[in-house]
């Protein structure tokens, strides 16, 4: 199940979840990468029915178009990425139907386009008319159901583009939301409600290929800017590189030596200890944040001036601190998304602004692809938090050094792992400031400690020491 799919699932059952309800069947509940399971309402009874067994199956089912339940059984139905695969999907939706009592809801997710993905065949893409068709069909099979409502999710870093269905079992509740799914949802496309005539937010080109004329114009432009400025752009890199070696040699590039920038913080290492033990505890909306007090002023300071549509924080833990960027870009005014990314993905905070991700700073090439790196709104702020170990942080100024364009920022957090080591931190080796010492020389003048940020409450007064970099040219 890929990401905007479970957080789709977790939005139905927070729309349409009655009191009284109780029983919930999932419909294809093998656990691929996540299920519903983990998002159904606090209390409910969930059975889950696959053809095989596995993680979040309860039951196998011997026949995969006949439901080993009685009539009525069921409040809600559920199928997630399922009927793609699903060879006679309308006899299972007549299976769906004969299960779901009346006034409760069948709530289908389904892929409106993507590749090929075999499990083990995939026979079909559905578009929200699907919807229309399988009301016409429970009539036909005498277990009448309502589409109340059908729409295309809005694509996110995946290829999918989910088509949601909600179906109703007649006779109707005696209410339904009075705010669908679909307008709970940022950017659906192509939807319909119950007792509409046409469809709302209607485009008839998928949203990949709408991203891939997008995306080619861009280019387009780039090439035809770059070509005009080839030009100016050799003679601005020769003055750089003679300005780099006069002014912008903060670790005395070519010495071998740390050179005039010292890499250690002016704060005492006794401050620092009571300093860090409250930055452990501290927490942004009862979630576990790890920000101390010198940069949640510097990151506000730095936001406010580079105004970043896009921020990409490597290193999640339980979501504070992305949770606290995506606020701080809303509080600031700036449309902006957080991708935040850990070895283990954030399951528990679900917010449209955040998008978390589970991915390995090590190979981040397998979690964000050229394609969604050269499509991300701009300006770029790149945060890297993972291990403060050398490897980790030269992983990450590495990858993203071809994807940033001049003046965005990729911040490296807690080279003060140095100044700490006496009171317990010696084992991360100075990881940070090394990587960035080795990232400078290897660069030589592209990249500039910003020390109007590093040094604002005096020299690297900062858990980021030496750990604001500006790109200057590619």
């Amino acid at each position: 199940m890929h990401p905007s799919a479970l957080r789709t699932g977790a939005a139905f059952f927070q729309t349409y979840w009655m009191p009284g309800f109780a029983n919930i069947l999932d419909v294809g509940s093998q656990d691929v990468n996540g299920t519903l399971r983990g998002v159904m309402p606090e209390g409910a009874h969930y059975l889950g029915v696959d053809l095989a067994p596995g993680p979040g199956v309860d039951e196998v089912l011997e026949d995969p178009h006949r439901l080993p339940f009685e009539s009525a059984r069921f409040d809600v139905v559920v199928s997630t990425s399922c009927l793609e695969h699903d060879p006679c999907f309308w006899l299972t939706f007549s299976e769906m139907l004969r299960v779901t009592r009346p006034g409760g809801f069948i709530y289908l997710n389904a892929p409106s386009n993507g590749p090929y993905h075999g499990y083990p065949l995939d026979h079909w893409r559905f578009y929200p008319d699907a919807g229309r068709a399988l009301e016409s069909w429970s009539r036909k099979v005498r277990y009448p159901a309502v589409l109340v409502e059908s729409f295309i999710g809005r694509q996110e870093i995946d290829p999918w583009s989910d088509c949601v269905m909600v179906f109703a079992r007649e006779p109707l509740p005696a209410r339904l939301p009075p705010v669908r799914l679909c307008e709970r949802l940022a950017g659906t496309l192509n939807r319909w409600v119950w007792g509409a005539d046409t469809l709302a937010n209607f485009s008839p080109e998928p949203e990949d290929r709408r991203r891939l004329l997008d995306l080619t114009q861009r280019v387009t432009e780039l090439q035809r800017q770059l070509e005009a400025r080839d030009g100016e752009i050799s003679t601005l890199q020769a003055r750089l590189a003679d300005l780099s070696k006069a002014t912008l040699n903060p670790f005395g590039i070519g010495t071998g030596t740390l050179g005039p920038r010292d890499r250690r913080s002016a704060l005492p290492v006794g401050l620092l200890e009571t300093v860090q033990k409250g930055t452990l505890d501290f927490t942004y909306k009862g979630i576990p944040c790890l920000k101390d007090p010198f940069d949640f002023a510097l990151y506000t300071r730095l936001v406010q001036s580079l105004r970043p549509r896009t921020i990409i924080e490597l290193g999640s833990n339980r979501g504070g601190s992305a949770l606290w960027l995506a606020d701080l870009l809303s509080s600031l005014g700036i449309d902006g998304t957080v991708y935040s990314i850990d070895l283990h993905r954030v399951e528990t905070l679900c917010d449209d602004r955040i998008h978390f991700l589970q991915g390995d700073v090590l190979e981040l090439a397998r979690t964000l692809p050229p394609t969604l790196l050269l499509s991300l709104p701009r300006p770029l702020l790149v945060i890297e938090d993972t291990a403060h170990v050398y490897e980790t942080t030269w992983a990450a100024l590495r990858f993203f050094d071809p994807y940033l364009m001049p003046g965005e920022y990729i911040l490296i957090e807690d080279g003060i792992v140095n100044d700490l080591a006496p009171v317990g931190y010696a084992h991360y080796g100075d990881g940070p400031n090394r990587a960035i010492f080795d990232f400078l020389s290897e660069t030589r003048g592209r990249y500039a400690i910003d020390t109007d940020y590093c040094d604002f409450y005096g020299h690297n007064v900062t858990y980021n020491t030496n750990g604001y970099l500006r790109k200057l040219a590619h």
